[in-house]
């Protein structure tokens, strides 16, 4: 885990109860923004918990917790600026991973941003992504 990601469990299980709330749409529009934004398929809004990151906030899958080893955030958390894969299945830390290989998706672009708290501590990132066979768009 990079430092000073997660190091307040109480302080991401504050988080992640705030964004687990059904009752906020304001999150689900931003989330929907940026896939719509990225041309991409899915988005959502990922905090990490441990050696678990959870999805609460998404759009065009269904929220999820993800093991720390199969997922895009094992990388993407300790980057304080936005984070950009534009082929996955060509990135060796990525490839073999089951959003990418097929076993959960077939992902192919990933891009996310920090998402900080106050403080300054980054508390999770907003990110989105797009399926193998999509076409690059030079996305900034």
């Amino acid at each position: 885990m990079p430092p000073g990601v997660g190091d307040s469990g109480s302080d991401i299980s504050a988080v992640l109860d705030i964004l687990s709330r059904p009752e906020d749409d304001d999150l689900a529009d931003v989330v929907e923004l940026v896939a719509k934004i990225c041309d991409a398929q899915a988005a959502g809004i990922t905090v990490q918990l441990g050696d678990e990151y959870h999805v609460p906030v998404t759009y065009g899958i269904e929220p999820f917790v993800c093991p720390s080893d199969d997922t895009f955030c094992q990388h993407a958390m300790g980057s304080h600026g936005v984070f950009a894969v534009e082929d996955a299945r060509t990135d060796a830390r990525f490839s073999h991973i089951g959003w990418v290989d097929g076993r959960m998706a077939s992902g192919r672009f990933y891009a996310s941003a920090p998402i900080n708290a106050p403080s300054g501590e980054m508390v999770g990132r907003l990110g989105g992504g797009y399926a193998a066979g999509g076409e690059s768009r030079g996305r900034n």
